[in-house]
């Protein structure tokens, strides 16, 4: 479907159930493919998981985010810097580490993660 935009900055897109099928980066604009003209991103929603899922989340839910600043990836670092203080005063458990020293146990846990043109030097072991 076609958005009546004319993006400048990046979209943050936050789909419903009915949406959820649809792949984000094929949203078109008057101009061609959204993805093209600025950065995209589909923000998860726990609504697909509540209605999906037999596990009761908890009315106040124990939260993680692994998100590997020290590894000194500029996007991630401008990333956390926007979140920093929302993750802290919402007191979730933050792991910046390259890899997670413990798996991430939480009732939510979010995985924050940049490929670049050298994906294949991210590895899962130790």
């Amino acid at each position: 479907f076609d958005l009546p935009i004319n993006p400048k900055k990046t979209i943050l897109i936050i789909k419903d159930i009915e949406l959820s099928t649809f792949p984000h980066n094929l949203i078109t604009t008057k101009t061609g493919f959204l993805s093209n003209e600025v950065p995209v991103s589909n923000i998860m929603s726990l609504e697909h998981f509540i209605s999906s899922s037999k596990t009761n989340l908890s009315l106040n839910p124990s939260i993680s985010i692994w998100i590997p600043v020290k590894s000194q990836d500029i996007t991630l670092c401008m990333i956390y810097s926007k979140m920093e203080d929302e993750l802290n005063k919402q007191k979730i458990i933050i792991h910046e580490t390259i890899l997670p020293e413990l798996p991430l146990n939480s009732e939510i846990n979010i995985r924050v993660a940049h490929g670049n043109d050298r994906i294949s030097t991210f590895n899962r072991k130790r």
